[in-house]
C-alpha cells in the first residue's frame, strides 16, 4: 500500500493513475476542505481525510503502508511565513509516523535549489523538509526536480496565461537569461515509479531534469510561437516585476508572472543532463515536443 500526500495537485493527479495502472494499491491523504477534491476520475483509491497537524490521524493513515510518497506542498500560497511553518510541522509529524510504522521507503519530491538558507520561501521550505528526512532514521529517497511541465502545471500555464492577458507585450525578469531544464510530467512520473523499489535509490538524493538547457527567454519564445501569439518581449528588473505581481496577485489571471515562479527564476536551475537515461533508462522528452496541452488550456 502506498500513501500519497498531495494527490490532488498537479503531479499527484498524474502519478496516482500511473501507480494504480501498475497494480499498486494507493491511499491518498487529503486535508479537510469544503471543496470537492480534484482526484483523478475513475481511479480506485482509498481516501483518508486528516488535518496535517493531526498526529493520531496521520499515524492511523499509515496502517499497512509500505511506501510514503510526499508530494504535498503549499508553495503557491500567498502567505510565505505560514506556508514555511506548516511545511516543517507536517513533515516532522509525517516522518516520525512513517518511522514508527516502519515503512520501507519515504519518497520526497523536492526542487533543484532547495536550501534552508534560501531567500525564497518555497526553496527554503524544501530544504528544511530535506533536513528533517535526512536526520531521521526512515529509509528515504529524495528527488530534486527541475521545473516540471504538462497539463495543469504551475510553470508553462502561468506563462501562457500572462501572454494571453497582455495585449502586445510580455515582461521578462531581467533579460530571461536564467538557465532551466524543463522536465516533462510523464518522465517525472516514470522516474518516481522506478525509484520506488530500486535498492540503489535507498537513502539517496537525486537531482533530475529534462534533456536540454534552455534560458527562460527560449522557454517563453517556444510557448509564444506554439500558441501563434504576437508578443514583444520586454525586460524588467525582477524587483519591479515582483512589485507588479504582488499588486495584481488578487486577480485570477494576470499579465504578470506569479511570485513563486519569479522566486524560482532568480537563479539557474539545472543539473546533469544524463541522470535519467544513465540511471533509469529514461530518454526524457524535449520541451517543444510536449506543449499540446497549452492550446487545450486556452
Amino acid at each position: 500500500m502506498f500513501l500519497i500526500t498531495g494527490a490532488t495537485g498537479f503531479i499527484g493527479r498524474h502519478l496516482v493513475p500511473h501507480l494504480v495502472e501498475m497494480g499498486h494499491s494507493v491511499r491518498v491523504l487529503l486535508r479537510p476542505s469544503p471543496l470537492t477534491p480534484l482526484l483523478p476520475e475513475k481511479v480506485p483509491v482509498e481516501v483518508v481525510i486528516c488535518a496535517p497537524s493531526d498526529e493520531r490521524g496521520i499515524q492511523s493513515a499509515l496502517k499497512g503502508v509500505s511506501h510514503v510518497i510526499h508530494l504535498a506542498s503549499a508553495e503557491h500560497s500567498e502567505s510565505p511565513e505560514i506556508f514555511l511553518s506548516q511545511e516543517k510541522a507536517f513533515a516532522e509529524i509525517l516522518v516520525q509516523a512513517a518511522l514508527r510504522s516502519r515503512v520501507e521507503r519515504f519518497i520526497y519530491l523536492s526542487h533543484l535549489g532547495a536550501d534552508r538558507l534560501s531567500a525564497f520561501p518555497a526553496l527554503q521550505a524544501k530544504g528544511w523538509v530535506e533536513k528533517i528526512i535526512l536526520q531521521s532514521e526512515v529509509p528515504y529517497t529524495i528527488v530534486r526536480s527541475a521545473l516540471v511541465f504538462g497539463a495543469g502545471d504551475h510553470f508553462t500555464l502561468p506563462v501562457a496565461t500572462a501572454m494571453r492577458k497582455s495585449p502586445s507585450v510580455f515582461f521578462l525578469p531581467g533579460e530571461g537569461r536564467v538557465s532551466l531544464q524543463p522536465l516533462w510530467i510523464g518522465d517525472l512520473v516514470m522516474a518516481l515509479s522506478l525509484l520506488l523499489d530500486d535498492p540503489r535509490a535507498e537513502n539517496q538524493v537525486f537531482s533530475i531534469g529534462g534533456p536540454e538547457y534552455l534560458t527562460f527567454y527560449e522557454v517563453c519564445r517556444s510557448i509564444r510561437d506554439f500558441l501563434g501569439l504576437r508578443r514583444v518581449f520586454i525586460s524588467l528588473s525582477p524587483g519591479l516585476l515582483r512589485f507588479f505581481s504582488r499588486k495584481y496577485s488578487t486577480r485570477r489571471q494576470s499579465m504578470f508572472l506569479p511570485l513563486y515562479l519569479l522566486d524560482y527564476l532568480a537563479a539557474d536551475r539545472i543539473t546533469s543532463l544524463d541522470t535519467l537515461p544513465r540511471f533509469l533508462g529514461i530518454m526524457p522528452e524535449r520541451f517543444t515536443h510536449r506543449l499540446h496541452y497549452l492550446k487545450a488550456a486556452g
